[in-house]
């Protein structure tokens, strides 16, 4: 019984990582598109880098906030059995990490111009 309600508390972590992440991704990848636009051929190199650089300190913030917020949300089925929620790894939010990246369309698009860009100059752009 003691794995089934592991297994559950799993389940409740990643599904509450998973929420956060899909609507702080969708509304962080909003927001910056809104500050920064999607115009990339008219920046430079160093404006490129500086709003990949902010975007990914954000994220950074973030996820660290969200995992002290989750990390404080109570599991239901805590003590059953002799289960510790709190010593869950799961909840060190790999799960949110990943998930959050994922929802960032933009900065991945910067990132791929960007690199394109610097491969262009170095003459060796990888092939698909």
């Amino acid at each position: 019984m003691f794995r089934i309600v592991k297994i559950l508390g799993i389940g409740y972590i990643t599904l509450i990582f998973f929420i956060f992440a899909f609507v702080f991704g969708c509304a962080l990848d909003w927001a910056f598109v809104y500050l920064y636009g999607t115009d990339y051929e008219n920046k430079s190199a160093f404006q490129m880098a500086l709003e990949i650089c902010s975007h990914v300190i954000i994220l950074g913030i973030l996820a660290y906030l969200v995992r002290i917020t989750v990390k404080n949300i109570p599991f239901p089925l805590n003590g059953m059995y002799g289960y510790d929620h709190h010593a869950l790894r799961e909840t060190d939010g790999g799960v949110f990490y990943a998930v959050l990246l994922m929802f960032q369309y933009h900065m991945q698009d910067k990132i791929n111009f960007s690199s394109k860009k610097i491969f262009k100059h170095i003459g060796d752009e990888p092939s698909n």
